[in-house]
């Protein structure tokens, strides 16, 4: 969208100079506010704790890769949490990376740790969950033979007990 001039209309008429100067004032408004806005989300970010955020997001992994019992949240749930929270964390990174680099190194580092373990628990997760699945069909393959074995058994016990 391009910018329009303060001295027309949209429609490119003249336009009174009692409501050109309300539209300069309300453009100068405008661009105030942003301001204030931006400084606003800048104070709100400084407030959150880039470690508490990598903590909840751990949290979240040990939900959701925990082979022992079933995540108390929905995958999609967890999965919208898990992005609010990086963005979130993005956004600090971000705002550090400008203002202090001593600080955004160590966030840049701390992330690569969280990234590191929730890969380990990943992989951890899977290979339980894969091991688990080989020892169900090692049970079923193992109950099936018993039952014919047991079968068996009571077939010869049957035709013993009629001769």
């Amino acid at each position: 969208m391009g910018r329009r001039s303060t001295s027309s209309t949209k429609s490119g008429k003249f336009m009174n100079p009692t409501d050109q100067a309300r539209k300069e004032a309300r453009k100068r408004e405008l661009k105030k506010n942003k301001k204030q806005r931006m400084m606003v989300r800048a104070a709100v970010l400084k407030m959150k704790d880039p470690r508490q955020i990598i903590r909840d997001m751990e949290k979240l992994d040990e939900m959701e890769f925990n082979p022992v019992q079933q995540p108390l949240l929905n995958e999609k749930v967890l999965r919208d949490k898990r992005k609010k929270l990086r963005e979130t964390f993005e956004r600090i990174v971000h705002l550090y990376e400008r203002e202090n680099p001593d600080t955004y190194k160590e966030l840049r580092k701390l992330e690569l740790d969280y990234e590191t373990k929730r890969g380990q628990l990943a992989l951890y997760f899977d290979s339980v969950v894969s091991l688990s699945t080989e020892i169900g069909m090692m049970w079923t393959m193992t109950t099936a033979i018993l039952r014919r074995t047991v079968k068996k058994r009571e077939m010869k016990a049957e035709t013993a007990t009629r001769e």
